[in-house]
């Protein structure tokens, strides 16, 4: 089983392994400074899932600070933080094939049949070798 956070970016139900997060902010961009945060010590890259995923921008929602702990650490913007979940790999399926262009963003689908919609599982940092490196500009 593995923990993780349940998310809203416009339309999409999404789901982040809890094991990457290392804190969820509330947050609104800062004028002049787009794509950067400042976080403890640190000066981070933010990505923002609604451009990503083609959606107008909100601006405001919560900063989900991620990544691998010492490398790769970056930003995601999200509308709504919606909660945890536990979840077997066997919960699981593949993105459908009518959905190609998901596979680059997310690599399995749970449906969530107390909310009556499917979740689309963001891919590891892990698995694309740095943080995020599965969410292109």
């Amino acid at each position: 089983m593995a923990s993780y956070l349940r998310l809203e970016v416009g339309p999409y139900y999404l789901l982040l392994p809890t094991d990457e997060v290392f804190e969820v902010l509330s947050f609104a961009p800062a004028p002049g400074e787009p794509g950067f945060v400042a976080w403890r010590e640190d000066i981070l890259s933010t990505v923002s899932l609604r451009g990503r995923l083609g959606l107008p921008e909100a601006g405001t929602g919560f900063l989900i600070i991620h990544g691998e702990d010492g490398v790769g650490r970056e930003g995601l913007v999200v509308d709504k933080v919606l909660g945890l979940v536990e979840l077997a790999e066997g919960d699981f399926q593949p993105v459908p094939l009518a959905a190609s262009g998901a596979r680059i963003h997310f690599d399995r689908v749970w449906t969530d049949s107390n909310a009556g919609r499917q979740a689309l599982r963001l891919r590891s940092s892990r698995a694309t070798g740095g943080a995020h490196a599965s969410v292109p500009a």
